[in-house]
């Protein structure tokens, strides 16, 4: 048995999902998802990191894990010259110095235009509005948001019509489905001073990783539409509060958007993705 102190843990402050060996990685991976939305960034690191040192090849993720959008097994082939089971080689996508390879080019480019394609087809083809028995429902200041609920992605990609919230569900979706690590976030700010329900702007958005490179992917935002780089969130809120002319106090939350998807209300949505607050103006402040 391993000593505590000897332990390689996913978590190591924690002292979860202990992975001294190939057995205990695959079963932190078959786990995955029972990770909190906070912790599933380091986790996956870690698993990745320990997958590295043990050579581990051969996993298979399965389409609901969420560690699917950490993983991918062509990041780590080699084409190996010299005994099997060497852990050396010649990297397929990237050389040494971390640029890549011609087939590394060609699975980026690859990749970016399908980036591309997905926020053409929302911008040319999508309806902003709510889908509600069966109908696109584009006049949201007179809708009855009591009879709102959240879209499965099968139908959303069928009916093409959504809110923001639906358009990062969907977004969330197609990046994982082409094996690109995307991250989805809840912004909110106040109008003005007060408390009502009415006076909080809200905002969902998702950001991707391609190539070292973050990229911030807008559909709903109309003046914002575009796929723009960025260095991190930061940069969105300021186009976030740009596009309302206001610099007021804000908040925002990172979530997983697996599940948010199925029929839920408005402030059931609202609920589930700000829970894991990572930018608050009010405490950034020095």
């Amino acid at each position: 048995m391993h000593a505590d102190q000897d332990m390689k843990f996913g978590l190591p402050e924690k002292k979860k999902y202990p992975m001294p060996d190939r057995d205990h990685v695959l079963s932190a991976i078959k786990f995955f998802n029972y990770v909190s939305p906070s912790d599933e960034k380091e986790l996956a690191r870690n698993i990745l990191a320990r997958i590295k040192e043990y050579g581990i090849t051969g996993i298979n993720v399965g389409e609901n894990n969420r560690f699917g959008k950490y993983y991918d097994p062509e990041d780590d082939v080699l084409e190996h010259h010299g005994i099997l089971g060497m852990h050396w080689g010649v990297r397929r996508y990237q050389n040494s110095d971390g640029t890549l390879t011609q087939a590394g080019k060609k699975r980026y480019s690859e990749k970016k235009v399908a980036c591309e394609n997905l926020l053409k087809d929302l911008n040319e083809n999508w309806d902003y509005g709510v889908l509600y028995k069966g109908k696109h429902v584009t006049d949201l200041e007179n809708f009855d948001w009591s009879k709102y609920r959240t879209t499965p992605v099968e139908t959303l990609k069928k009916e093409k019509c959504g809110t923001c919230w639906d358009f990062v569900n969907y977004q969330h979706y197609e990046l994982d489905r082409l094996g690109i690590k995307n991250n989805s976030y809840m912004f909110t700010m106040r109008k003005g001073k007060g408390r009502e329900e009415d006076d909080l702007i809200t905002h969902s958005f998702t950001t991707y990783e391609l190539d070292g490179k973050k990229y911030w992917i807008e559909s709903a935002m109309w003046p914002k539409r575009g796929i723009h780089e960025i260095r991190d969130y930061k940069d969105v809120i300021a186009e976030i509060k740009d596009n309302y002319k206001l610099n007021n106090e804000c908040s925002l939350f990172e979530y997983n958007p697996d599940g948010l998807d199925k029929g839920l209300t408005d402030r059931e949505y609202f609920d589930r993705a700000t829970q894991n607050l990572v930018y608050d103006s009010k405490k950034s402040k020095k």
